[in-house]
């Protein structure tokens, strides 16, 4: 029934933006990030519940910086594209992202201001969530 669409629609939509990355050789890395940033908003907002869904689409931008050369990989575009994405996850996950592989790998990515900053958002969010921490299993 209706579930069964649900769980169809991100898999349209991961389709639709592989094909698009496949079929636009053209396309820049942070356009590509972009797209995977989107995917990832879509994840969050229709599934929040479904980890699978963000770590697939982290890992694929893992997979598509490591492809890349390292002009692409650490130009200014690429570095705010790769923030932002790791920034997108944090309010409905806060420290459940420590959880997701390839947020951790992404993180190897950003220089240290970058990376700091996406640690001060981290913080926020755990913060704002208001959910206590009961042990430190829940922090790494």
């Amino acid at each position: 029934g209706f579930a069964n669409l649900e769980v169809n629609a991100f898999k349209m939509f991961n389709d639709c933006v592989t094909t698009l990355i496949e079929e636009r050789a053209s396309m820049t890395l942070p356009e590509i990030l972009k797209l995977q940033t989107v995917l990832t908003n879509f994840a969050l907002k229709c599934y929040p519940t479904r980890f699978d869904y963000v770590t697939h689409t982290l890992g694929t931008c893992c997979a598509l910086i490591e492809k890349m050369d390292n002009e692409q990989t650490s130009s200014a575009d690429t570095t705010e594209q790769i923030e932002t994405l790791l920034s997108a996850p944090l309010s409905t996950l806060a420290l459940q992202v420590l959880e997701i592989a390839p947020y951790s790998k992404l993180m190897t990515y950003l220089p240290w201001n970058n990376w700091r900053q996406v640690a001060l958002n981290l913080m926020k969010s755990v913060v704002s969530s208001r959910k206590p921490l009961e042990d430190t299993d829940q922090i790494g």
